[in-house]
């Protein structure tokens, strides 16, 4: 990549124009054709001078001499240029990220393997364990030379080996290690169960140890070679000595670095049930490191293990569901780990998205070594996602359920007021043990979060929050820290120093990693691999802006690119170069998680979308690390040649103001950073970022952001499955006024209940009502249909939940003028179905317009958006965050549902039942909505169309109107009248004609 290409999006285009000019320069063309492309080929090269003035320009203003500045323009060493104009960190040089020497160093270092380790054993004081394990290591190669061991000639060398490595008499783990004898012609061996392993590592070196895949085998088996090391039969009987949900190691004493050579091809090539590495003479000398200081012998061993795998199975970076990073993987962070642990800092934590919240959380409940106050407590970390959660229940029954287990809380799940059970039972549990001390890390907390601060000032002090932060910090350690404390996480709003949360505890703010944990994270674990990345790992960190996501993203892509262009045989020890991590950055994958990560800071942000996107499309013309100075003149110029726009819109607050609020949220996300001798001036952080960012046209993102703006229109948006109309409705069914009206209740029907029933967010939570008080009573089920026959000796009102026979009563009695009102539900709009999806489920879309799909395989019908919930939250249990791939998944998923669907619908005796007649009106209306459109109604009442085995009556409104309340059937927003009038055309392709069959079926 050269420089210009970095300056301007246009460069590479014109570079390659250039290239073509010259090449046609040098072919027959006439006079005119050859003055014309000289013209061409002339400005390009003058707009290529513009843009290196331009850059140096920059550079001189970071401070680097005219000479420093052509130099690195001549060289076009992207790199260098980038720190030269953003964030200069200190080069790492060559760093030691291995426990072992690389295979082709330590060759050189010990050119005769066997003759090193007899040297070792001469010397008198010498570890025991060490001098055990060469003595039976030289011993046993003296035996292969002349013959296959037999039976328990190897258990001495596999117990002096295990001795070393595990320590297992030393430290009392003898009793993990299992010995086995098997009969006939196995191999006898050694088994160790990987979490055993995987904790003593962590007790010997810590995290992170970078080798996060071995958690995915059970077993760890130590076997050694029974055969001599010139069989032919060698490389064949190791093959088959790999098993399921294993890592074997075979020890094969006195190989031949040829054999070794052939046995990894036959192996790389064979089809195996579990990983298989050898440990020759070679691998035991840098093992111990003869010579020089021993490592720690575990992870030494396992990095032995993890370079003689394929790459592609065998990777430590994996892009985890949640971006929940493993320990093995965390880097950075300690002082805001230790800061959480240790004191009392910290109540909320604030990042843009993938900067690792989740993962810092995680940290800190799972490391060892934060277990301890200094008052010489112990802290019980519990991690806890409260993601869609409004209510204080729901919240309350969320803590009382992660702590359940931990403090012997087993009751709060059923408490009437689970609140006052989580105030009363934490601090009583903890009197009970004063020795504990607790910390909640409450994830994804924007939701609750947003619902507490908003809350009114006369509720604040009786607010769960204020409990949290006040009240449940009283109990105190020796040392002064409280004993319960609550840390909020979020990227929307737990940055705010407002409501209960005003002047209570300082926001963590978390940015990228530092540049020292940067390149740690981008080359530890490919030097597990045997891939040395030390001299390229800066390049790598700054190019990924430090962002773990992306490092993570680049290591996997970078691990693949080399699979593809490294020989096998060379793959011990492979040198990452220059080219290789500008062929990376540019990939697909590279790329495209720079531009989702970006972009999701602005999920259920439409107003920061549209400030950053009016920024980019600002400095799409300008030299990357250009700072702008009079952003809100310059954003508004971008936004309205987009699209007609009017910064009243956006409320009563001044538009300069408004800009500079959002661009500061901007700097809290790590997106820009802030001139310090220039505060109203502001850069991209990473600027060498922008090609990516505007690749896609900032153009879009503002036209999405103006419609979701304009969409909430100053109202509130949809919050829930019922719309604010239809609550009212029923809020007015079940007051003083409706019994004055002869009305005794309202009746809800749909085929999705669990939201509606749900104890801390249902109908009745939202109504302000709870059953058996205030005269009101809430039945559901079988005990809602019976209540029907009795609603007219009832003196209060009742509010009765249920599916198709609750509809089907509800307006039986409804059209005969009886007590009853069954709501105007029906189908769901965009705005409901986003809002559930977004709010409850916490998702994430990285795709623009990713309504739209789910809109088109569910229509907004209920019982379809259940399915597609369901499908979300049992293959994405936590905050999903959804690709495109991932969208298109569940919705493969749910329409290959559709036939169960239809199974549920004609079964009698379901909730979800419809009857004959219901499928057939149906289809009558989907065939009067294709030959007559808006005119159904006429068509269906004078008997013109070809459907139904019978025509349309009177009697059929009721049918109707139960269709219409289950979202079956669509309600057209303006006609009304008859129950046919106020049925909308059916589309052809609507999802109900695929879940209700024919009639005819």
């Amino acid at each position: 990549m050269r420089l210009a290409e970095l300056a301007d999006g246009q460069a590479s285009i014109a570079a390659d124009a250039v290239a073509l000019t010259e090449h046609a320069l040098d072919t027959h063309l006439t006079a005119l054709d050859r003055a014309w492309l000289c013209h061409c080929r002339d400005k390009l090269r003058r707009r290529a001078g513009q843009l290196t003035d331009r850059l140096v320009a920059a550079a001189l203003e970071e401070g680097l001499s005219q000479a420093e500045a052509r130099r690195i323009l001549a060289s076009g060493d992207i790199g260098a240029l980038l720190r030269a104009l953003g964030q200069r960190p200190h080069s790492s040089g060559p760093r030691r990220y291995r426990a072992t020497l690389y295979r082709r160093d330590a060759a050189k270092r010990w050119p005769d393997p066997l003759e090193a380790l007899n040297r070792l054993i001469e010397p008198v004081q010498l570890d025991n364990d060490v001098k055990n394990v060469v003595s039976r290591w030289i011993d046993t190669t003296s035996k292969l030379r002349r013959r296959r061991l037999k039976d328990q000639d190897d258990a001495k060398l596999r117990e002096a080996f295990v001795e070393l490595v595990f320590k297992a008499r030393a430290l009392r783990r003898s009793s993990h290690v299992r010995n086995y004898t098997p009969r006939g012609d196995k191999t006898h061996y050694s088994q160790i169960d990987v979490e055993s392993v995987q904790s003593w590592l962590v007790e010997g070196v810590n995290n992170p140890t970078f080798l996060p895949q071995i958690s995915r085998y059970r077993t760890l088996s130590l076997k050694v070679s029974p055969l001599p090391s010139v069989s032919p039969a060698l490389s064949r009987r190791i093959q088959s000595e790999a098993t399921n949900q294993e890592l074997t190691l075979i020890l094969v004493p006195g190989l031949h670095e040829e054999q070794r050579r052939q046995i990894h091809d036959r192996l790389a090539t064979a089809s195996l049930a579990g990983p298989v590495a050898l440990i020759d003479d070679l691998d035991l000398c840098r093992l111990l490191n003869v010579g020089g200081e021993a490592p720690d012998p575990l992870l030494a061993l396992l990095e032995l293990v993890a370079e003689q795998q394929r790459w592609s199975r065998f990777c430590p970076y994996e892009v985890v569901e949640g971006q929940h990073v493993r320990l093995e993987m965390f880097v950075g962070r300690q002082t805001e780990a230790e800061a959480l642990a240790t004191r009392a800092t910290y109540s909320r934590i604030f990042s843009g998205r993938r900067l690792g919240k989740t993962a810092l959380l995680r940290f800190v409940e799972g490391n060892p070594n934060l277990k301890t106050l200094p008052s010489g407590n112990n802290l019980r970390v519990v991690f806890c996602s409260i993601a869609g959660m409004e209510t204080e229940q729901a919240v309350a029954r969320a803590i009382l359920s992660a702590v359940g287990e931990l403090l012997d809380v087993k009751n709060g799940l059923d408490a009437s007021d689970p609140v006052e059970h989580l105030k009363s039972t934490l601090p009583q549990r903890l009197a009970e043990h004063p020795d504990v001390s607790l910390l909640l890390l409450l994830d994804e907390a924007d939701t609750f979060f947003a619902a507490q601060i908003e809350s009114p000032t006369s509720e604040r002090q009786q607010s769960l929050s204020w409990w949290m932060s006040r009240h449940a910090e009283e109990i105190r350690d020796q040392a002064g820290l409280p004993r319960i404390r609550f840390v909020f996480c979020g990227y929307l709003r737990t940055d705010q120093n407002r409501g209960v949360w005003e002047n209570k505890g300082d926001v963590l703010l978390l940015g990228p990693l530092d540049a020292d944990g940067a390149v740690e994270l981008a080359a530890g674990p490919l030097a597990r691999l045997g891939i040395d990345a030390r001299e390229q790992a800066d390049n790598i960190a700054f190019r990924c802006g430090y962002q773990p996501a992306v490092i993570i993203r680049f290591g996997l892509s970078l691990i693949e690119h080399l699979e593809r262009t490294r020989p096998r045989q060379d793959r011990e020890q492979v040198t990452v170069t220059a080219k290789d991590v500008v062929d990376v950055f540019l990939s697909n994958a590279v790329q495209n998680a720079i531009y989702e990560i970006c972009w999701l800071n602005f999920v259920g942000h439409p107003r920061g979308k549209l400030i950053f996107a009016g920024l980019l499309m600002e400095l799409q013309g300008r030299v990357p690390s250009a700072a702008i100075d009079d952003a809100p003149e310059r954003i508004l110029a971008h936004i309205q040649a987009v699209e007609g726009f009017d910064p009243t819109e956006l409320g009563g607050e001044a538009w300069a103001d408004l800009v500079r609020q959002e661009l500061r949220g901007l700097v809290d996300r790590s997106l820009i950073v802030q001139t310090s001798h220039r505060p109203d001036e502001y850069r991209l952080r990473f600027p060498h970022h922008l090609p990516v960012l505007v690749q896609r046209e900032p153009a879009r993102h503002i036209r999405d952001a103006l419609k979701r703006l304009r969409a909430s229109g100053g109202t509130q948006q949809p919050t829930w499955l019922l719309s604010e109309s239809v609550l009212e409705s029923v809020r007015f069914c079940l007051s003083d006024l409706a019994v004055e009206a002869d009305v005794r209740g309202a009746a809800v029907a749909s085929h999705w209940l669990p939201p509606l029933v749900d104890a801390d967010n249902g109908l009745a939570r939202r109504l302000g009502l709870a059953n058996g008080s205030d005269g009101t009573r809430v039945l559901t089920g079988k005990a809602a249909i019976n209540a029907l026959e009795t609603l007219e000796s009832r003196t209060e009102p009742v509010l009765l939940i249920g599916g198709s026979e609750l509809a089907r009563g509800a307006q039986r009695l409804q059209s005969r003028a009886g007590p009853i009102d069954l709501a105007r539900t029906g189908r769901l709009s965009k705005g409901q179905v986003d809002s559930w999806l977004r709010r409850r489920r916490a998702a994430e879309f990285t795709a623009l317009n990713p309504l739209d799909p789910i809109m088109r395989c569910t229509a907004g019908i209920p019982i379809l958006v259940a399915r597609f919930d369901e499908l979300l939250a049992t293959a994405h249990p936590e905050a999903p965050t959804l690709d495109a791939e991932a969208l298109n998944g569940l919705v493969a998923a749910l329409e290959a549902s559709y036939g169960e669907i239809a199974a549920q619908l004609t079964t009698e005796g379901s909730e979800l039942h419809l009857t004959l007649r219901e499928r057939e009106l149906i289809h009558m209306v989907a065939r009067a909505s294709e030959e007559f459109g808006d005119d159904l109604a006429a068509a269906l009442r004078a008997d013109i169309i070809e459907a139904g085995p019978r025509r349309f009556g009177p009697q059929d409104g009721d049918a109707i109107q139960v269709l219409l309340a289950l979202g079956l059937l669509p309600r057209s927003p303006t006609r009304s009248g008859s129950p046919l009038d106020e049925v909308a055309p059916l589309r052809v392709d609507d999802p109900v004609l695929r879940i209700v069959p024919p009639s005819a079926g």
